[in-house]
């Protein structure tokens, strides 16, 4: 188990490698690709993808031959290139080409990579498109020519900003743009004018961009216009610092404000419309008007159970069922309409039919082309909702009309809503009408006046959101006689106000009369408990108060009605028996069971008395004791009288006790059975809770065993013998158990048998044992793992369980006839005798890591965990036991990481961009050297693994 863990945990930390690869090479600019030394494509970045299918028009895959995608170098100087690199070296190359009528310059270096132990295992190729650059050498000088007739009379804005951060030259359109006249800004700082939020931005990029000469970028920006608000600008930005006659940076820039005012608002209502969309908790589909699916948000692939293109490929008809004539009827009127909103029959994926209701509306989108907008709701569970309240309504009417208890709801107004046939029956019965809903239940004539006002008080009371539960009196009626009944009213609420009463009445005449009979039933008992002396109790468990008898006070010596608990009772148990009673009670909590015990007191009044307590607990939900139930008789007398009988007896029922054997003996001449106390037990039963005999003694055998003991018994009279025979018993309680009988016969002085005596023992847990240890050498014997155990002084092997058999190639008997340092050839006998020696004097478990040499000679990694054993038995020898699980997996899964880890690192190593890994909390798992340099982050802080990401991130950006 511990190695398929580990597997799984490889496997995640390879897929997570990967991720993480597969995410740095999509985001690099640059053109990247690694070549394994078989001058294939092992991974590349999407640039490099890119790149080759806009110029061959050809898709890149990994596996293929990086010379075939070979531009202006030769085959054979790009092997060469390659070779040079495999055998260590760095190469750095420019090259230009043309593919048909286009130019293209790159610059390009080759970099080998390494393993962890130096060797070279891949190349490394980074290439940067160097033809705008090229192409703006050759073109600059035309161009510029161009550029002068253009910027006068240009509706965008051109502006040259000089090396000190000071404008030098604006056209005229910057009046129009700003507000500003040319002659009011030349010689000014721009970043006077631009926003804050972006000034920094801004400054960082142009800080960047001044090193590469003749580049150009784009950005947006915020400028102040002269009348207060804020335009958006986007410029295209050149570094013509070192241009002679310049000496600046050109911005050719245009204003975008309304621009960029309606697309936030195309975006506002487009993040509006897609988080409705994909949110909502009814399906939804775009559609033409001829039903071709265009799109479905994922509540709508949850309820077909398809994925968004299997449903756009499916149709509008894959999910109908077009036999469903009210299909035809919502396309007509959402024709005559434009919308249309009704209940249909759908079709899962799976073939299955569902309840839906949809809504369908026609519009035009901003392209002027006609969609058809569809809400789809699966009314599966409002059907099943409904049929299943429809069938709750039954089932109450049903239940209600079951019991002979009386049941009814009123308005406020005290006209019956409903009831069930027991009340009508009921109602019926006094009256001679037949209720039904609607009539007013406190009509006077059949009634009494006070039968009248007596319920109208209890109504009116209910209604004043009084609930009310009690017991009423009904005098005599008519026919009926004089009873008790148990009646319930509650109020009926809609929005917080009471709208009616719910009522509940049941006929208590019986109970009543049971409990007068109880009452005087409880008086007979005290009288006898007081004759024989015997009480009883009852003890709360948790909370320790204690309900008696009043013979049990008596007894106890205390007064009529003194509140008892078990802590008032301890103190009256004699001090010698204190600690036997406390053992007795957890015993009796712990084993919920039926128990006894004879003990001591000392009254309030110093009277000495011999008491037998009987116990038994009552489990809760938990199967834990919640109370205990029990009686209490005072045998002072008896037990004076006992008391010589009990001693010469003690020694032999203690013994069959802890030995759980019972004695029986049969008196030929007097014809009586004795059977011991510990028999009684051993049935289930206490002692002399039934007469011993013969035929009593047979009712407890197991109906298998009968026929075979009968056999026994009678071949047992005809020879005068008795063996030993072993049976099963079932017990009062009804556990069956096993015994061992054995029996001899006792003869006078004539030879005659005169009795029979014989003993039987309680053997079930000595068989349980056995039958549990086979068991667990089935599971051992079954176990995926390889477990041995072997003799410590000659090293061999005592135990091999199948898993060890199937692993190493060799069959039972060949393993039995080995020592462990033949499947261990790493060790030498006194090397592993001093593994051994260190693992008894620290009694602890070790794990080793080692190899198993197979029956056909081969090798494979297993992970060893060794163990002292003890085993009891007359003859000591020190055993040891072995489990072995194969790691072979585990170790292959390690390999790859390393591997992963190895390509990851040198393109973080060797990439031109900066790279940050971080995890959700912002917290640095890992960068690069030149994740440091790049302008959003601050150079003069030390960039650290495991601080927040914004501890270096300029506090305008945050």
């Amino acid at each position: 188990m511990n190695n398929k863990l580990q597997q799984i945990e490889s496997t995640k930390a390879i897929a997570a490698l990967e991720q993480s690869l597969c995410l740095l090479m999509s985001n690099i600019e640059e053109a990247i690709i690694v070549v394994d030394k078989d001058l294939r494509i092992i991974t590349f970045s999407s640039e490099f993808e890119k790149r080759y299918f806009d110029i061959l028009e050809k898709k890149v895959q990994k596996g293929d031959s990086v010379l075939d995608y070979a531009l202006s170098v030769k085959p054979n100087a790009l092997i060469e290139i390659y070779n040079n690199v495999f055998a260590g070296e760095t190469i750095k190359q420019e090259h230009e080409t043309m593919v048909g009528d286009k130019y293209f310059a790159y610059s390009s270096i080759f970099k080998p990579i390494k393993d962890e132990y130096g060797n070279v295992v891949a190349a490394f190729v980074s290439s940067l498109n160097l033809t705008r650059q090229k192409l703006n050498e050759s073109n600059i000088i035309a161009e510029s020519r161009r550029y002068r007739a253009l910027i006068e009379n240009s509706f965008d804005g051109i502006c040259l900003l000089g090396a000190d951060g000071k404008l030098s030259y604006v056209t005229p359109s910057v009046s129009r743009i700003l507000g500003y006249e040319m002659a009011e800004i030349i010689g000014i700082n721009p970043a006077n004018f631009c926003h804050p939020e972006d000034n920094d931005r801004i400054v960082g990029l142009l800080g960047a961009l001044a090193p590469k000469y003749g580049e150009t970028v784009t950005a947006t920006y915020r400028m102040l216009h002269k009348n207060g608000s804020w335009r958006w600008l986007k410029a295209n930005i050149t570094n013509l610092l070192h241009e002679a006659g310049l000496h600046a940076f050109v911005f050719n820039y245009e204003d975008i404000t309304e621009q960029k005012e309606n697309e936030q608002q195309k975006q506002e209502i487009e993040a509006k419309s897609r988080a409705f969309f994909e949110n909502s908790l009814d399906g939804m589909l775009l559609t033409v008007k001829e039903g071709t699916i265009l799109a479905a948000n994922p509540a709508a692939c949850q309820m077909f159970g398809m994925t968004e293109e299997e449903i756009c490929n499916a149709g509008r008809m894959g999910l109908i069922d077009i036999s469903d004539p009210r299909v035809h009827k919502l396309i007509e009127e959402r024709r005559l309409n434009g919308k249309a909103k009704g209940e249909i029959t759908f079709i899962h994926k799976n073939g299955t039919k569902f309840p839906g209701e949809i809504t369908s509306a026609l519009f035009t989108n901003i392209n002027g082309e006609e969609r058809t907008a569809m809400i789809v709701r699966d009314m599966t569970d409002r059907v099943n909702a409904e049929q299943t309240k429809e069938m709750v309504l039954r089932e109450k009417e049903a239940l209600m009309n079951s019991t002979n208890d009386l049941m009814w709801s009123l308005t406020k107004d005290f006209k019956l809503i409903a009831c069930n046939d027991a009340y009508i029956k009921t109602i019926k019965n006094l009256t001679g009408f037949t209720v039904k809903p609607g009539d007013d239940l406190l009509i006077g004539e059949p009634f009494s006046a006070d039968y009248v006002s007596l319920w109208d008080n209890l109504y009116r009371n209910v209604m004043a959101r009084n609930p009310l539960k009690e017991e009423l009196y009904t005098p005599p009626f008519k026919n009926i006689p004089q009873g008790w009944a148990e009646v319930s009213l509650n109020p009926i609420y809609s929005n917080s106000e009471v709208i009616g009463i719910a009522c509940y009445g049941r006929d208590i005449t019986d109970m009543k009369l049971q409990q007068v009979a109880l009452e005087n039933l409880n008086k007979k008992l005290e009288t006898a408990q007081s004759i024989a002396r015997l009480g009883y109790w009852e003890l709360d468990v948790a909370s320790t108060n204690l309900t008696c008898s009043l013979e049990t006070l008596n007894i106890c010596g205390f007064k009529k009605n003194t509140p008892l608990n078990s802590g008032k009772f301890f103190n009256i148990i004699h001090p010698e028996d204190k600690e036997i009673y406390k053992k007795f009670r957890l015993e009796a909590i712990k084993n919920c069971r039926q128990t006894n015990i004879k003990i001591r007191i000392i009254t309030p009044d110093n009277i000495l008395k011999n008491v037998e307590i009987r116990v038994s607990a009552n489990k809760d939900l938990t199967n834990c004791s919640e109370k205990l139930t029990g009686t209490i008789q005072d045998i002072t007398e008896k037990f004076n009288a006992e008391l010589q009988l009990a001693k010469s007896e003690q020694c032999l029922k203690k013994a069959q006790a802890l030995a759980h054997i019972g004695s029986y003996e049969s008196n030929f001449l007097t014809g009586i059975d004795i059977w011991s106390d510990e028999l009684y037990r051993i049935f289930g039963l206490e002692p002399g809770e039934l007469p011993a005999s013969f035929n009593n003694f047979l009712s407890f055998i197991h109906p298998d065993d009968v026929e075979d003991f009968q056999k026994t018994v009678r071949q047992a009279e005809a020879d005068l013998t008795m063996s030993s025979y072993s049976l099963r018993i079932v017990r009062k309680d009804g556990a069956v158990r096993m015994i061992y009988m054995e029996g001899r016969y006792v003869f006078d002085a004539n030879g005659k048998p005169k009795s029979l005596f014989g003993t039987l023992q309680d053997i079930t847990e000595h068989k349980e044992a056995e039958a549990e240890n086979e068991k667990l050498a089935k599971l051992l014997q079954s176990s995926l793992n390889e477990i041995y155990v072997f003799n410590g002084e000659t090293l061999r092997f005592e135990y091999v369980n199948n898993g060890a058999l199937i692993n190493l190639g060799y069959s039972k008997e060949e393993m039995l006839n080995k020592t462990t340092l033949d499947i261990k050839l790493e060790f030498t006998e006194q090397r592993y005798r001093a593994l051994l020696n260190k693992l008894d004097e620290n009694n602890e478990k070790i794990i080793y890591e080692s190899f198993h040499k197979r029956a056909d000679h081969s090798f494979y990694p297993v992970e060893v965990h060794l163990q002292r054993i003890n085993v009891g038995g007359p003859i000591y020898k020190p055993l040891y036991m072995c489990v072995a699980l194969d790691i072979t997996e585990r170790k292959v899964a390690s390999a790859k990481i390393i591997e992963s880890q190895t390509y990851l690192k040198t393109i973080f190593d060797n990439t031109k961009d900066g790279f940050i890994l971080l995890n959700r909390e912002g917290i640095i798992i890992s960068h690069n050297a030149i994740a440091a340099e790049t302008g959003f982050l601050s150079v003069d802080t030390e960039m650290k693994v495991g601080k927040n990401i914004f501890e270096f991130v300029r506090e305008n950006r945050v």
